[in-house]
């Protein structure tokens, strides 16, 4: 499939189709509303994405970390010196845009209406020469309803799209991002087959955003039933190619692939299997990398979208 963002509830009494997310890239009708702070990138909280530790580099984690502990040991080598590669930018805000057709839900009818589902984050690249290691945070997530069906997307859902760093290449203008796998509600490095529709209790589910229900909860609000919970866990593979432009924009349509399982919902008329058919007259994936100031925060981003990725926020 080529599709790695969220694929929209609709629902009269009887059916729902998938959610899926768009978080590789880099997924309601509006972004969540609940009282929770927005969630930072960990480059920023406490006070740590604005302190350095005499590399030059502002304080990284993890793999982004060990890169620049390899440009260190490099240049103390005396190793050459790719001048490109220093000009590298490190800093990116990421609009990531999917659609899909989800079929009418009525008995009655043969309608169908596309989801498209969009995502709003940052990115911190550390590089090593030419190669880089991205770190993507997401900072909102929204989707327009489908049928009368909104989506709402708690801030903890947000928080638990937690992405390892994935890997980022550079030939001349041609940046190559991926493959890149995140998980969400699953087990790190969960390969295997994907839940079953209704099958919490498969030993590859957490409890990723900490609420007490299986794999990760996003809010609904369907006709009839009115307000209601999903419980669903998300694996989705993601790659794209594409030309650094000289302002600082990446443009790409990635490749990606989605699979999700219902694991379960506050009304059992939810944890159905999904009905939907591709789109084919539209790009499925739409991905938007935008050059921003150092440190950006989510807060910013979502003060300013337009300033800094160029597009409004709500979609």
């Amino acid at each position: 499939m080529r599709k790695i963002s969220q694929d929209m509830m609709c629902i009269g009494c009887r059916q729902i189709a998938a959610l899926a997310f768009v978080g590789l890239g880099a997924a309601g009708c509006a972004v969540a509303s609940d009282p929770q702070a927005i969630a930072e990138p960990r480059w920023r909280q406490s006070d740590a994405g604005d302190r350095h530790d005499g590399s030059g580099l502002p304080h990284l984690d993890g793999q982004t970390r060990q890169v620049a502990d390899a440009n260190q040991r490099a240049d103390a080598a005396g190793a050459p010196v790719d001048a490109q590669a220093e000009q590298l930018p490190m800093w990116f805000a990421f609009w990531v845009q999917s659609r899909k057709q989800v079929q009418d839900p009525s008995p009655l009818g043969d309608d169908w209406q596309t989801n498209r589902t969009t995502t709003l984050g940052l990115v911190k690249i550390g590089w090593q020469g030419q190669q880089g290691l991205a770190s993507l945070h997401t900072c909102a997530v929204a989707s327009n309803p489908m049928f009368g069906t909104k989506m709402t997307y708690p801030s903890a859902f947000v928080a638990a799209l937690a992405q390892q760093a994935a890997p980022v290449s550079v030939v001349g203008n041609l940046w190559t991002f991926g493959p890149a796998t995140q998980r969400v509600g699953l087990h790190e490095g969960h390969d295997g087959p994907m839940p079953a529709t209704g099958q919490a209790s498969h030993p590859a589910v957490t409890d990723a955003d900490g609420d007490g229900k299986p794999g990760v909860t996003v809010g609904i609000d369907v006709p009839i039933l009115g307000k209601q919970s999903l419980f669903v866990a998300q694996r989705s593979t993601v790659q794209w190619s594409a030309n650094l432009t000289s302002d600082g924009v990446l443009t790409a349509t990635p490749i990606a692939s989605h699979e999700q399982a219902t694991l379960g919902a506050t009304s059992s008329l939810l944890v159905v299997g999904e009905t939907a058919k591709p789109v084919t007259d539209e790009p499925p994936m739409e991905l938007r990398w935008q050059q921003v100031p150092p440190l950006t925060s989510c807060a910013q981003l979502l003060a300013d979208p337009k300033g800094l990725v160029g597009r409004a926020w709500p979609p």
